[in-house]
């Protein structure tokens, strides 16, 4: 067989954004600061994390290359320069997640690495210009150049080293393995959002974990390729439509349900779409472990093989140091309200099975 491969058509498509439909950073607006408050916030944490030296470094640049003679140099900052303050200005204007939620500010701050790199190679410029002004013999510009650059690198490393250290950090392998390995035999898990969907999958994927379970990502169904590819892959598991979107030869989640309650337990990590309320008449979703499972509304509720299945799928891993990561100390109240909430309903529910059967 020959596959035909398109090379053109996906990086074109993700570069002019076409499957999300707008340049935002996100689909929707929730930020409340202004442009130029998330300029300054990048500003800021780049002059935090290289200890101010930085944007001393671009300064010098700046002003040196203003008074620079050679038209061939000049001519060759243009682009470097110019790539830095388009993608600065356009970036944060179209950038309009809320950087008050932690979780949003960090996929903010993703896109600080590629001005950075750029705003690094000014720097260094900018230190070769103040040798070159401090120190006439070319020589011992190159020495000195090499020596205070490797000092500064190893002070950098030595500072942060341990708090970058992630070598011993399983947490993002135990959480998905933690989701899938708590599931039924022959599950079908819905997953949305980054954390989950690409935990679920390595682990599913490459790891060879759980190969009975189908794993589907809520928002690729809305991708146009997606469906198609799934088709070949899961044996059974059936798409009543094109993509997962409103329109007339697509599906919503009440018309997925149907096609596949009767034939797969399913499960969603962590929620459905908000914006399809289709199936909320017809469906309900059940704590179940680390994840939700699909109930239709009317099914029988048996409390002593509920409790059994969804008390063995409980989380069993270790929270990475809240200290050290402030967005996990959330994680794992949410982790722990789950657990309670579980074995509260279960004890309440028992507690009803025994009056009821007394009474």
């Amino acid at each position: 067989a020959v596959a035909v491969v398109d090379f053109v058509s996906p990086p074109t498509r993700h570069f002019l954004r076409q499957e999300y439909g707008t340049f935002d950073l996100g689909s929707r607006t929730t930020t409340t600061t202004t442009f130029s408050e998330r300029l300054v916030m990048h500003l800021e944490s780049l002059s935090e994390e290289t200890f101010h030296i930085v944007p001393v470094l671009v300064v010098a640049f700046v002003a040196f290359s203003l008074l620079e003679k050679r038209k061939v140099v000049r001519n060759c900052y243009i682009p470097i320069v110019g790539m830095l303050v388009f993608y600065e200005l356009f970036f944060n204007w179209r950038a309009n997640l809320s950087i008050e939620n932690k979780l949003l500010a960090g996929v903010h701050e993703r896109f600080w690495m590629q001005p950075n790199m750029v705003m690094c190679l000014l720097a260094g410029l900018g230190f070769v210009y103040i040798l070159e002004k401090a120190l006439e013999d070319i020589s011992v510009v190159k020495r000195v150049g090499i020596v205070v650059g490797v000092g500064i690198l190893g002070v950098m490393v030595g500072m942060n080293f341990e708090a970058r250290d992630e070598s011993k950090n399983m947490a993002v392998a135990d959480f998905g393995h933690s989701i899938i390995n708590g599931l039924p035999q022959d599950s079908i898990l819905l997953t949305r959002g980054d954390l989950p969907g690409n935990s679920v999958r390595y682990a599913h994927l490459c790891e060879g974990v759980r190969p009975d379970v189908r794993v589907i990502d809520l928002e690729m169904m809305t991708f146009d390729w997606y469906v198609p590819m799934l088709k070949n892959k899961f044996t059974g598991v059936k798409f009543p439509g094109t993509t997962y979107q409103f329109c007339s030869t697509c599906f919503q989640m009440k018309s997925f349900f149907d096609a596949n309650y009767d034939h797969f337990p399913i499960f969603v990590f962590e929620n459905l779409n908000e914006d399809d309320n289709t199936f909320q008449q017809f469906y309900h979703v059940e704590h179940y472990g680390h994840a939700k499972r699909i109930v239709r509304n009317g099914d029988s509720f048996p409390a002593n093989i509920w409790y059994h299945n969804t008390t063995k799928a409980l989380p069993k891993f270790d929270i990475p140091d809240p200290v050290k990561y402030g967005e996990w100390k959330e994680a794992h109240v949410h982790l722990l309200c789950d657990k309670f909430f579980i074995h509260f309903r279960v004890v309440l529910v028992l507690w009803l099975l025994v009056f009821s059967h007394f009474r």
